[in-house]
């Protein structure tokens, strides 16, 4: 998954948690075992709901700036 976007005016309400678990139900009910997503280190608050949900870091990218 590389693209959910809850509009600036609408963050902090659930609708981040609430689409999350449904996209679960949908993959299951279609026979998916894994869900993969990317999430911007710096995304604190994204990482921290999908650390919630149950998500674990599988990957970690680093750079440097020249």
């Amino acid at each position: 998954m590389y693209d959910i976007n809850i509009w600036k005016g609408n963050q902090g309400k659930g609708y981040g948690k609430q689409a999350m678990k449904q996209i679960e139900i949908i993959a299951k009910e279609i026979g998916l075992k894994v869900i993969g997503l990317h999430v911007f280190g710096h995304n604190k608050v994204a990482r921290g709901l999908y650390e919630q949900l149950g998500y674990i870091e599988t990957n970690i990218k680093m750079e440097k700036s020249l």
